[in-house]
């Protein structure tokens, strides 16, 4: 995906109102592209759902690359993982 000049954590992470991720069924793609054509609105495809290991890259570089089962355990953990550190440590996390 391109950066526009963006840090990749803005990429990645951002929110803002010009921008939504949804996710289709392939099949449905084409349709949901022309919709999107029809009220001038851009869709770019970022990539597809998979199963083992997630790669992201942003102008052509890798920005996360990880098994997706390691993902989701740390997000799953994450907020136990805070409410059991300390708050200095947290911060810097």
């Amino acid at each position: 995906m391109p950066s526009n000049e963006l840090a990749p954590e803005f990429v990645l992470f951002g929110e803002d109102a010009s921008r939504v991720v949804m996710s289709c069924d392939p099949a449905n793609l084409a349709g949901i592209k022309q919709i999107a054509a029809k009220h001038s609105v851009a869709a770019d495809v970022l990539g597809e759902t998979v199963i083992g290991t997630i790669e992201i890259k942003v102008d052509g570089r890798t920005a996360v690359s990880s098994k997706i089962a390691e993902l989701r355990d740390v997000y799953e953990k994450a907020l136990e993982h805070a409410l059991r550190s300390e708050p200095a440590q947290v911060a810097a996390d």
